[in-house]
C-alpha cells in the first residue's frame, strides 16, 4: 500500500524513480562485493603464512624446511609470484643451507639473491643475504670475508 502511495506522489510531483533496481538490492550487491574481496585476501596471504611457518622451523628442522621450500618454489613457479616473495623464500633457503652445513651453497645463493634484490630495486633485502653469507663464512672459519 505504501509503495502505491509513493508512486502516486512521485507521479503527481513529476518525480520519477530513475533506478530500476530497488535500494535494498544495491546494498546486497555491495555486501556481496565486500564479502568476496575479504574472502580473496586470505588466498593471497596463504603463501605468507607458509613462509612464516618455515621461518620458525628453519633452525630446528632444516632438512624438513628445505624440502618444504623446494615444494613451495615449484608451486610459486606455477602461480607467478612476486619477486619479493621469491627473495624471501631464498633467504629462508640460504639459512637452511647454513644450518645443514652446506656453506658453499649458502654463499652462492646469497650472492645470487643479493644481486637479484639489487636488480629488482629491493635494496632492503640485501642485508639479509649478507647476514646469511656471513654465517656461512663463519662456519668456514673465514672471518676476513
Amino acid at each position: 500500500m505504501q509503495l502505491l502511495m509513493e508512486n502516486q506522489y512521485n507521479a503527481a510531483n513529476g518525480n520519477r524513480n530513475r533506478t530500476l533496481v530497488p535500494e535494498f538490492l544495491k546494498m546486497d550487491f555491495r555486501l556481496i562485493v565486500l564479502s568476496l574481496s575479504l574472502w580473496l585476501i586470505p588466498a593471497y596471504g596463504n603463501t605468507m603464512a607458509e613462509l612464516d611457518d618455515l621461518a620458525q622451523n628453519v633452525y630446528q628442522y632444516p632438512n624438513k624446511t628445505l624440502t618444504q621450500i623446494t615444494a613451495l618454489e615449484q608451486r610459486l613457479d606455477k602461480e607467478d609470484a612476486s619477486e619479493e616473495t621469491r627473495l624471501r623464500l631464498s633467504t629462508l633457503k640460504c639459512e637452511a643451507f647454513v644450518q645443514l652445513g652446506e656453506n658453499e651453497a649458502a654463499i652462492n645463493l646469497g650472492r645470487m639473491s643479493e644481486a637479484r634484490a639489487k636488480s629488482s630495486k629491493l635494496n632492503q633485502l640485501g642485508p639479509y643475504f649478507l647476514n646469511c653469507m656471513a654465517a656461512a663464512y663463519m662456519d668456514y672459519g673465514d672471518l676476513r670475508q
